[in-house]
């Protein structure tokens, strides 16, 4: 997921400087967990944020929601000083929606549009990367 938000990165703002943030939890300001990014990329004003699944559904993209909740909550709000302070000057997120398969009985349009009214992107594995299921949903504001 981190080459694919990378890859993408590029394109949207070429010769930006990228930033990969770690993976580890980030932390509020009493020091317990905040939020953990499964895969994120800063580049310019924008960061790419991945959530990374085995089998989507629609629990996923309420992960995602919960994502950018948290993201906004540090950024507007300082929840998390290290977060916060590693998005600084970011004013756009990308989010992504990754994983291996779609849950049976769920189709891939379905869930890239559940997605996309939630301002993410479905990401599939496509060859031996992976690659945009639908459309890329445009960048939600912070």
């Amino acid at each position: 997921m981190e080459a694919f938000l990378a890859s993408r990165a590029s394109a949207d703002a070429p010769g930006a400087t990228r930033t990969v943030l770690p993976t580890t939890p980030f932390a509020d300001a009493d020091g317990q967990h905040y939020v953990q990014l499964d895969a994120a990329v800063v580049a310019g004003d924008t960061v790419y944020v991945g959530e990374l699944k085995t089998v989507l559904g629609e629990a996923a993209v309420e992960d995602v929601v919960m994502k950018l909740v948290k993201i906004r909550g540090a950024v507007q709000r300082g929840r998390s000083p290290d977060l916060a302070a590693a998005l600084q000057g970011v004013t756009h997120v990308k989010l992504f929606l990754g994983g291996d398969a779609v849950r049976q009985g769920l189709a891939v349009q379905e869930l890239a549009e559940a997605a996309a009214v939630v301002g993410a992107s479905l990401v599939l594995p496509s060859g031996q990367a992976l690659g945009l299921a639908s459309e890329p949903a445009p960048a939600v504001r912070l």
